[in-house]
């Protein structure tokens, strides 16, 4: 009896897998995930800082050129040798360039921050360098805001989405018409079929148009408008 018991015991332990084996199958969806978003917020990251340094060019050539001397003025050379045109250039050495320089280093900080909240839902965005740089040059054309906050950066950052999106706003708000409508269809078939205490059916979630994308949608609609269509299609 003993034999036969130990004999048993010993076919279990035969058809269990090793720990080790099924250990790396089953943590596999698990590794996946983590791949997955670890590509994602460097596909973020990378994004965040072409943009930075598109912004950073575009100024430093505007810098240059507001700095360039006109044609039809001819402005009198400073003569460094001067004690008073030393005591300014050093004055501006010493107070006025630390400070901008600080500036300009706060005012990325906010950017960084406000372009990683903009881009966080637009992954298509963050991997095509060339509709970023358009959204970065419509982001300088547009911008009101001081960067000294990030609400006022991503304002100004959905505004220039708009602009260069306005296509595909324009689809989504056509879409969650359609999508509105068909769902109010369905609970009225339900309603007059179950009688009026029965549960409606629940609306199908679509996405909401922020208010700047509204606009671009409510501008479209009145070109439309003025040049003859009928916006109801569109609905």
């Amino acid at each position: 009896m003993p034999d036969e018991l130990e004999k048993i015991l010993a076919e279990g332990k035969d058809t269990q897998p090793p720990a080790s084996e099924a250990t790396p199958q089953e943590a596999k969806p698990e590794v996946d995930e983590v791949q997955k978003k670890r590509e994602e917020l460097d596909n973020l990251n990378k994004a965040v800082a072409e943009a930075q340094s598109e912004l950073r060019e575009t100024r430093k050539k505007k810098k240059e050129l507001a700095s360039a001397p006109t044609t039809d003025e001819e402005l009198p050379e400073i003569d460094f040798k001067d004690p008073s045109a030393k005591a300014w250039d050093q004055h501006v050495d010493r107070k006025v360039n630390p400070m901008s320089e600080e500036m300009e280093r706060e005012k990325e900080e906010v950017r960084t921050f406000a372009l990683q909240r903009f881009l966080q839902d637009k992954p298509a965005l963050a991997k095509d360098p060339e509709q970023l740089k358009e959204l970065v040059t419509i982001y300088e054309r547009i911008r009101t805001a001081t960067e000294r906050t990030q609400e006022g950066v991503l304002i100004d950052l959905q505004k220039a989405y708009a602009a260069t999106h306005a296509d595909e706003l324009l689809a989504a708000a056509r879409q969650n018409r359609i999508e509105s409508a068909e769902a109010d269809i369905i609970a009225s078939d339900i309603a007059v079929t179950r009688g009026a205490t029965a549960y409606s059916q629940p609306k199908v979630p679509k996405r909401k148009l922020s208010s700047e994308e509204q606009k671009i949608v409510d501008r479209w609609n009145d070109s439309l408008e003025r040049l003859g269509y009928d916006t109801k299609d569109l609905s």
